[in-house]
């Protein structure tokens, strides 16, 4: 089974693509990185040759999805849904008005 490795400019880079094969099921006991002399760091991870252009291209590509992404919309959903509750509980109802 070979090592994929693929170069990112900066740790943030190397960190985003980490997160995106832990999203696809990657065990993360299977993936490395390291730094080069030259500054930029290498992502590699074990896979099966038939696959490695797959895993290679979902490294490089910064719009894959992530589990931090995923997160992020469903807690944004969640505090969209408190803000409509609150406000529903908070805004007048239509009672009749009280007689004198």
């Amino acid at each position: 089974m070979p090592i994929i490795w693929t170069k990112f400019q900066t740790h943030q880079e190397s960190e985003q693509a980490i997160a995106r094969l832990l999203y696809t099921g990657f065990d993360r006991r299977s993936i490395d990185r390291i730094q080069g002399n030259d500054g930029q760091w290498s992502v590699g991870t074990y896979v099966d040759e038939r696959d490695a252009p797959r895993v290679h291209a979902l490294m490089s590509d910064p719009d894959a999805p992530t589990g931090i992404s995923s997160l992020g919309s469903v807690l944004i959903g969640a505090a969209a849904s408190l803000v409509g509750i609150g406000l529903v509980y908070l805004l007048p109802r239509g009672r009749p008005a009280r007689q004198r």
